[in-house]
C-alpha cells in the first residue's frame, strides 16, 4: 500500500505501464496492475519473469482461452487471496510469491470462465528487489550510515 514499495517496484521491474493499485479483500489497493508493453503468451512471460526477478524457477499456469497476457497484477509475497480482485481488475495474469495449491484450479474459471494466469515466482525473487529502495531511503536519512544488503536466498531447485 505504501507508495515505492514492494509492490511499485515489481510492477516497475516488470516494465509495467499504466500502473495503478488494484484492491485485495483484506487490504484495499495493495497490489499493482498495469499493461504490458506488448501481449505475451504465458510461457514467455514466465520467461520474461524469471529473468527480471532473477528468479531460479517460475510455476505458471495457462489461460483458459488462449488469449495473449495484456494486463498484469503484482503483489509480493503471498498472493492467493488476491485472484479474484486481480481478476476483477481486468488482470490476464498476476505475478506473486506464492498461491496455494487449490488455486491453481479455480484461476481457470475466475472471471466468468475468462480465467487469470497465475506466475509464481517465489517469496524471495518477489519481494528481495524492495532492499535496494530501503538502502536508499536509509542513507538519505543517514549518508554515513552503512548498510549492506545481504542475499538470504537458501532455496535449492534440482
Amino acid at each position: 500500500k505504501v507508495p515505492g514499495g514492494v509492490n511499485d517496484i515489481l510492477a516497475d521491474l516488470l516494465e509495467l505501464e499504466n500502473i495503478k493499485p488494484f484492491d485485495d479483500p483484506e487490504i484495499p489497493e495493495i497490489g499493482r496492475i498495469g499493461n504490458l508493453k506488448r501481449p505475451m503468451d504465458e510461457s514467455e512471460f514466465a520467461q520474461f519473469v524469471k529473468i527480471k526477478l532473477n528468479a531460479d524457477n517460475i510455476t505458471y499456469t495457462r489461460l483458459p482461452d488462449g488469449r495473449k497476457i495484456k494486463k498484469v497484477a503484482v503483489l509480493g509475497g503471498s498472493a492467493s487471496d488476491a485472484i479474484s480482485s486481480a481478476s476483477i481488475a481486468g488482470a490476464d495474469a498476476i505475478v506473486g510469491g506464492e498461491f496455494k495449491h487449490h488455486t491453481y484450479g479455480y484461476a481457470m474459471v475466475e472471471g466468468v470462465g475468462r480465467g487469470i494466469a497465475l506466475i509464481e515466482a517465489g517469496h524471495y525473487h518477489t519481494e528481495f528487489p524492495v532492499c535496494r529502495r530501503l538502502r536508499e531511503l536509509v542513507l538519505e536519512a543517514v549518508p554515513e550510515a552503512q548498510v549492506d544488503i545481504l542475499p538470504c536466498n537458501n532455496t535449492f531447485v534440482i
